[in-house]
Formats: C-alpha cells, structure tokens, sequence
C-alpha cells in the first residue's frame, strides 16, 4: 500500500520525483524512469524549517502544489504512505468541486489510484522556481508566527495545508485560461473514468475465464 515500486505493462497512476534529500531515506525503493506517461507526474522538493520537515510537491501538468510539513526523518521513510494520503484527499476536494458525488465509491477510486506509486530520482538538482518560492513562503509563514511569539511548529493537518496552497492553485498562471486546481480536478475526473472502466474490463475478463464451453458437436454420432 503506498509503496513506490516499478510495474510494467500498465501506465502507473502517479510517478513521484524525488529530490536528493528524500532519495536518502527512499534508496531502496527507486527505479529507473520507465512510465513515459504517468497519469500523475509530481516533483518535489523538502528543506528544514523550525525543526522540523517540510515537503513540498508540484504536479507538473496541472502546475497544482501541495505541501506537507510537520515531519521528522522517522515520518520520511513512510513517505509513499504520507503523500498517498495527502494526495487523495486533494483530489477528492478536487473531484467534489466539479460535482463528482462524494461517496465511499470515489474514496475507493482515488485512494487506489493515489497508492499506484512509482518513485524516482528526479531529474533536476534544484527544486524549480514554483517548488523554490514556496519553500520560501513557507519560511516566512513560520518566521511570522515565531515573531508575533506563538512559537507554534510548522505542522498542518490536511485541512490546513489544503487552505495555504488555495490562493496559489486557484489562481491562473502563466498561459491557459484555467487555473491548477481547476486542471487538477479535470484529470481527477478522467483518472477516475479511467480506473472504472479497468475494473469493469477486469470484472467482465474474471467472468469469462468462468464460463464453460460445451461442445455438442461429436455427440450422437
């Protein structure tokens, strides 16, 4: 479950680029690159701030970010794990926001979609600029709340990390005239039609091998 591993003769859900600092803690799970069109295709990125660990992640077609803070180098080796988790559930807040019904069926969809995980080192050395600015912002988040004397660790649940990455994934950038989330959540819907029709596929092919065929041909002769 959320494991990061190689499949072959299907396209993976989800490819998850790994900086270098994850891949020391995930060594053993990366595989070389063999998915040319992953259905998700997220970059990440991670740095120490307050303490503690924050990664943060870019869906590279969508351009969507998240980000999921809080973590200590015992959190990073069930990383699979955390960003499967943290992944469904932006994308079933995604789903809802372009009226797919919220039910246990769509759970189901976008949770085995989200677990379909192949990891591997990414390309670049440096995060990229979107990946960059939002580390920094997360660092003056933190820098603010330390000078106003919360001293409050940059740890956020689900709800909270959803609700700092929204002016930045429900705003247009660069060309198109829709913004992250709104391409994030058009995938969503068309992964999930992709995951439903697999499953039938499968349902009719677990049916068939059942079937008896009798032959009546050379009786009574």
């Amino acid at each position: 479950m959320g494991k990061c591993s190689a499949r072959s003769g299907a396209e993976t859900m989800v490819q998850i680029e790994l900086d270098n600092y994850l891949c020391k803690f995930l060594y053993k799970h990366i595989k070389p690159v063999n998915h040319a069109y992953p259905g998700l295709r997220w970059q990440t990125a991670c740095r120490l701030i307050g303490g503690d660990i924050c990664v943060v992640a870019q869906e590279l077609n969508s351009r969507y970010l998240m980000v999921i803070c809080g973590l200590d180098q015992h959190d990073l080796r069930y990383f699979p794990e955390l960003f499967a988790r943290r992944m469904s559930y932006d994308l079933i807040v995604m789903c809802r926001s372009i009226g797919l019904p919220d039910n246990k069926p769509l759970r189901q969809y976008i949770k085995s979609i989200a677990e379909d995980q192949f990891c591997c080192k990414g390309a670049d050395a440096r995060p990229s600029g979107a990946l960059y600015k939002l580390l920094n912002k997360l660092e003056r988040h933190y820098s603010s709340q330390h000078l106003s004397s919360q001293h409050l660790p940059l740890s956020m649940d689900e709800h909270e990390a959803l609700a700092f990455t929204f002016p930045l994934n429900s705003s247009l950038r660069g060309e198109g005239p829709f913004s992250p989330a709104e391409v994030l959540a058009e995938r969503c819907r068309l992964l999930v039609a992709e995951k439903m029709r697999l499953e039938s596929e499968q349902a009719v092919m677990s049916v068939n091998d059942n079937i008896v065929t009798l032959d009546f041909s050379n009786n009574n002769k």
